[in-house]
């Protein structure tokens, strides 16, 4: 029998027979419960379909069928109401916030616009400020060199320059204080000092007593340099066995340094054998620094002091608008302006610069003369329009280089670095012998690392000498220094310092980010501070 030849019924509804079998029958009911036949509704009206089969003359009855509940009974009207209304207000809240996005996407970006604006206008500003200001640094610096023929360099006698460098910070001086005890007691004291120059003469003494006063704790870091400033000043006459001492304490201190970590000695000035070192250098190198190193320093020190002066100085804070150091920059805007003559170039409109050119052998006059420039000029071009208009007729080997017309402190840095550093002069035969004495116990101790015999000379030589000449200029001359002075002094020392580290170090981080730098004046900035690291390098390896 086929599935056509079977009629399966639920009440007076068809179930659509699908698939036959021997044991099973599979058919598919109407979607919705159909009513029972007519007799069966006349006999009881809640009766429930049946379920019959009718295969031939076969009628088979498989029981009463029942749905289940209706889709209405299931999800109430007002729940798909409430779903309605729901996604429609979630579709309203996601146009409102799309709506409220672009908006602020577009204020963002309108804002946006308006902060580059504002920064391009800031930069043109600046750069403008910055070229003004640049001019007027290069053009109104003085020739400071013809100041030095008639008043000459101020230094101190050699008395008075180891007494600042032996006790800095001192007012009074403690040789000149008096010894302060009674007259009754004065030939005790007297003949007890006598006993204590006898002990300070024994080397045996003289050493057990400096490591015996270093191991006490509370023997300050202040208190050694005092007491090795005494002790320089008492065997200042007999230099050679201040040099034998001396000797004898660094190869104790190289040997404790070794043991622990070699590239920090001399670094600090913690021990006595340190601040002796630093006198005795000061001893040595009096002559060569009034020789060779004062001029270039006094000229740099007059340049600092012409540049922080040229502009307005705060009285109470000490700031300055011409300075080096960023903590001690005058950021006020102030407006001012120079009273009283001088030799300075002054702009006398948008495109006529007014050039003063000094007229007689003694420079006191001078004549204006007139000077076509454009404001989009560089220093360089301007200055070969000045020279022209001021050197007409004149020929070009009698013109003066315009290089040399620099009013920067770079050439007076230059000139004192080049003098430090120069390998052309002599070497000052107390450095040749300290540095020989610093290879040889390297060489005793096993040390072969390179690097850690510079970092001994480096911080032997610059920074225990040098960076403290630099940075009190008052040490060698007779002058007044300022806050402003010693901000600007302490930038160009440490760059110094920084100049005579490895190149791995610190400075070689700072010259790879200027190199790095697109900016012409940071690309010239790392060339001129690899020069220097070259020229200390050259120094310590001809040493």
């Amino acid at each position: 029998m086929s599935k056509e030849e079977v009629v399966a019924m639920i009440g007076d509804g068809l179930c659509v027979v699908k698939t036959l079998t021997r044991h099973h029958l599979y058919c598919e009911p109407p979607m919705e419960q159909p009513l029972p036949r007519h007799h069966a509704l006349w006999e009881a009206p809640d009766a429930l379909p049946e379920f019959t089969v009718q295969m031939g003359n076969l009628r088979f009855s498989l029981g009463h069928v029942q749905y289940d509940g209706e889709s209405p009974v299931a999800f109430p009207m007002a729940a798909q109401v409430g779903l309605g209304v729901g996604t429609s207000l979630l579709a309203l809240g996601v146009i409102i916030i799309v709506l409220m996005y672009r908006r602020k996407s577009k204020q963002a970006l309108r804002d946006y616009k308006k902060v580059q604006i504002q920064l391009e206008n800031l930069e043109s500003s600046v750069r403008d400020r910055c070229k003004k200001e640049f001019t007027d640094l290069m053009t109104e610096m003085t020739d400071l060199t013809s100041d030095l023929l008639g008043s000459g360099i101020p230094f101190l006698d050699y008395k008075v320059y180891a007494e600042r460098v032996f006790f800095p910070g001192h007012q009074e001086s403690p040789l000149h204080r008096d010894l302060g005890v009674p007259e009754s007691r004065r030939p005790t004291v007297e003949q007890g000092l006598g006993q204590l120059s006898n002990l300070l003469n024994s080397k045996l003494f003289l050493t057990k007593f400096i490591h015996t006063l270093e191991s006490q704790r509370t023997f300050s870091a202040r208190d050694r340099a005092y007491v090795a400033s005494l002790l320089t000043v008492a065997l200042h006459g007999k230099l050679e066995y201040f040099t034998d001492i001396l000797r004898t304490l660094l190869s104790d201190l190289v040997a404790q340094y070794v043991a622990k970590n070699p590239k920090l000695m001399l670094r600090r000035t913690e021990t006595v054998v340190e601040k002796l070192l630093t006198n005795w250098m000061s001893i040595c190198l009096y002559t060569f620094v009034r020789d060779a190193v004062g001029e270039p320093l006094y000229m740099l020190f007059r340049g600092i002091k012409h540049q922080v002066d040229k502009g307005p100085v705060d009285s109470v804070t000490g700031k300055a608008k011409y300075t080096l150091n960023d903590n001690r920059l005058l950021r006020e805007d102030v407006e001012y302006r120079p009273l009283g003559g001088g030799c300075r170039c002054l702009w006398g409109g948008r495109q006529t610069l007014n050039a003063l050119l000094a007229v007689g052998h003694g420079a006191g006059e001078a004549q204006g003369v007139p000077v076509k420039v454009l404001d989009c000029d560089t220093i360089s071009q301007a200055k070969e329009k000045m020279l022209d208009q001021l050197y007409k007729g004149v020929p070009l080997a009698q013109r003066p280089d315009p290089r040399t017309l620099d009013g920067t402190l770079q050439k007076f840095v230059d000139d004192l670095f080049q003098v430090i550093l120069s390998t052309s002069r002599p070497v000052p035969l107390a450095i040749k012998y300290f540095f020989d004495l610093l290879d040889e116990q390297a060489q005793q101790h096993g040390i072969s690392d390179q690097d850690t015999v510079h970092i001994w000379k480096t911080n032997s030589l610059p920074l225990r000498f040098w960076i403290n000449i630099i940075k009190n200029p008052q040490f060698v001359f007779d002058v007044q220094t300022s806050d402003n002075m010693d901000a600007v002094l302490l930038v160009i020392a440490q760059t110094f310092m920084d100049a005579c580290t490895l190149a791995d170090h610190k400075l070689g981080r700072i010259i790879t980010a200027l190199e790095e730098d697109g900016t012409a004046q940071k690309m010239q900035l790392g060339y001129r501070l690899q020069q220097i690291a070259a020229a200390v390098e050259n120094k310590v390896t001809d040493l």
